[in-house]
């Protein structure tokens, strides 16, 4: 992908919601038909090698709104170039350089001003080329994550944040050894931090590691019990004939997975798609109890309406009141087939808005899920 600059970024963008706005309905997901804009503007006259410069601007933003972290329509456009047909617009002006020619730029495409910090610069640099920290609710969970791994350096508990969200503890294989017995998996994929008076030092995520066992509390989402064998592969095939699914993350221990509706057709009889996302590093039978979680918030309604499932419009306001449901349904599944996730200490966080708990939405929920998923297991946990 062609580099970003974002200054013309956040031109293009503004640009871009002018077009949604005029060319798309709010109330849908205007994603999925995206290049209804291109083809409009090949008609107002862009040329080929307007687009080979633009499309990476235009994934750039498709992409962003279709993850939720930018939106189409707020916050509402200037640009009127979409007003009439053929559209009005000056892609050279959009796409042009805002450095004037010979003008010295830092590494984040901008005039570099007297007494500029470089590590100010790479951090920029970081920023600009992953594009992760560009809403309020990334930038917290980053300093947040940055206060928990309090024995790195800032820069370097960044950098570890950007390789593997959600990591929890991370050392080299020195440290791991004489101080826990462990070692690194075989295939393991070594993390990449800042040396002192060095250029870089590897370290290794707890989830990459075996060798003497760790107390229950070094993990984050721990779950007793074992599994039928090729289970998690059956519940793959069963969600991908129901299309639903099931995709596999390379996160850190704190990370456990999501869920999300990816289309929005509005035909009453066909089932819309949702994507389930689990954390392939995870032991599998946190893994199980991570899709049913996920899982329950589709079948809930928490991520929007599928009238051919049967899934009416339902997300309370209340984040807590949505996690509570959702990990209720995981620990009646996980239970009913001998797992036991350690469900007590996540309901804990969220203690406050169990008043508002509907137990029969909990345990019609589980069912469908169980149906859905061949549980509970026939030689664990209870049946009927």
């Amino acid at each position: 992908m062609a580099a970003i600059n974002p200054e013309v970024y956040a031109h293009v963008a503004d640009f871009l919601r002018g077009a949604v706005r005029n060319i798309f309905d709010s109330r849908f997901d205007w994603t999925p038909d995206a290049d209804s804009i291109l083809v409009t503007m090949r008609d107002g006259g862009m040329t080929e090698e307007q687009e080979q410069r633009f499309r990476p601007y235009f994934d750039l933003f498709v992409d962003q709104c279709r993850r939720g972290i930018a939106s189409g329509f707020s916050p509402p456009s200037d640009d009127e170039s979409f007003e009439e047909y053929p559209p009005r617009f000056d892609l050279e002006r959009l796409l042009a350089d805002p450095l004037r020619p010979g003008e010295q730029g830092d590494l984040f495409g901008r005039p570099e001003m007297d007494g500029h910090d470089p590590d100010r610069a790479l951090i920029d640099q970081l920023i600009a080329d992953t594009q992760l920290y560009s809403n309020s609710g990334a930038l917290k969970e980053l300093f947040d994550f940055t206060a928990r791994l309090r024995y790195m350096a800032p820069f370097n508990a960044m950098l570890l944040h950007a390789q593997k969200p959600g990591i929890s503890h991370a050392m080299t294989v020195q440290d791991w050894w004489t101080r826990f017995r462990r070692r690194p998996k075989e295939g393991a994929r070594p993390l990449v931090i800042l040396r002192n008076f060095g250029p870089v030092n590897f370290v290794y995520d707890v989830l990459d590691t075996e060798g003497d066992d760790l107390p229950e509390a070094a993990f984050s989402f721990p779950t007793a019990g074992k599994l039928p064998s090729r289970f998690l592969r059956a519940c793959e095939q069963a969600m991908a004939e129901e299309d639903l699914r099931l995709i596999w993350l390379d996160k850190g221990d704190r990370s456990a997975g999501f869920a999300r509706r990816i289309t929005d057709h509005g035909d009453p009889k066909m089932l819309q798609t949702f994507e389930v996302g689990v954390n392939r590093n995870h032991p599998e039978p946190t893994q199980v109890v991570t899709l049913v979680h996920e899982l329950a918030h589709i079948f809930l309604g928490h991520c929007g309406t599928d009238f051919a499932r049967r899934i009416k419009p339902y997300r309370p306001a209340d984040l807590a009141l949505r996690e509570i449901e959702a990990e209720s349904v995981a620990y009646v599944v996980a239970k009913r087939s001998g797992l036991a996730p350690r469900s007590e200490s996540y309901l804990d966080t969220y203690k406050g808005a169990f008043e508002a708990l509907d137990v029969h939405r909990v345990l019609t929920c589980a069912h469908r899920i169980e149906k859905l998923l061949g549980m509970p297991f026939e030689d664990g946990g209870l049946t009927g």
